[in-house]
């Protein structure tokens, strides 16, 4: 999960929420996600340092960790069939972000991904994020801190 240490220059990041457990699957259920085999699940937010208010560029950073592979995929697709639900007008995007999987889409004003490394299904979603290469860097942010955390690492180390 993206923290205030892992904010890129010339962001700032807020401390992760984690829930865990039967908190995970209820907070997911509050989502209306995938949450069957959910474990853990977790958010935090990056806004440009230069934001005013809400109106310049930010992204929410969501986890969710499976109990196995066939879980996080049909996580991984209620995920992406929930945010193009949300917004129909969706045109696809093609990030590489290092991820197993990867969906990606803007809405003109705004770009998300949806990915899955593992078990590990990542949702970053950006509000006036609208370059690719921006939506996958973030993603390829995202993606790392998984795969270090996964190897037992720390990724804010």
């Amino acid at each position: 999960m993206p923290s205030k240490l892992g904010a890129p220059h010339g962001w700032r990041g807020s401390e992760p929420v984690v829930y865990q457990g039967s908190e995970a699957l209820k907070y997911c259920g509050y989502q209306e996600l995938a949450c069957s085999g959910v474990t853990a699940m977790g958010n935090s937010h990056y806004e440009a340092q230069n934001s005013e208010a809400d109106s310049g560029p930010r992204l929410r950073f969501t986890l969710l960790a499976y109990d196995g592979d066939s879980n996080a995929k049909a996580g991984m697709k209620g995920v992406v069939a929930s945010v193009h639900k949300q917004d129909a007008k969706s045109k696809a995007l093609s990030i590489q972000s290092g991820a197993d999987e990867t969906d990606a889409y803007t809405t003109g004003d705004s770009s998300s991904a949806v990915m899955r490394v593992g078990t590990v299904v990542a949702y970053v979603a950006g509000v006036h994020v609208t370059k690719p290469a921006d939506l996958q860097k973030f993603a390829k942010l995202q993606v790392e801190r998984i795969k270090t955390a996964a190897g037992g690492k720390n990724p804010d180390a």
